[in-house]
């Protein structure tokens, strides 16, 4: 898979989760977040944090499947 850079928008994120269903099926081929290489962090019920581990490798799969635009893939306006 190519890398591309993923554009966070905190603010729009609910917490659904499914960036981390879909990363965690895609690598370890079963639906657990906690597998996930991106993990949402939520502190007292306010917006989540959008965080991506160390062994991310950015294929942007999370962001292509984010219902709420709080993942994007830059656009590459050179090409």
């Amino acid at each position: 898979m190519e890398s591309v850079n993923i554009i966070i928008n905190q603010s729009n994120c609910t917490g659904c989760r499914v960036c981390q269903l879909i990363c965690s099926f895609l690598y370890h081929n079963e639906f657990n977040p906690s597998k996930a290489n991106i993990q949402i962090i939520e502190e007292y019920e306010l917006t989540p944090i959008i965080k991506f581990m160390t062994q991310c490798n950015h294929c942007g799969q999370c962001a292509r499947n984010c219902l709420y635009d709080a993942l994007k893939l830059e656009v590459d306006d050179t090409k």
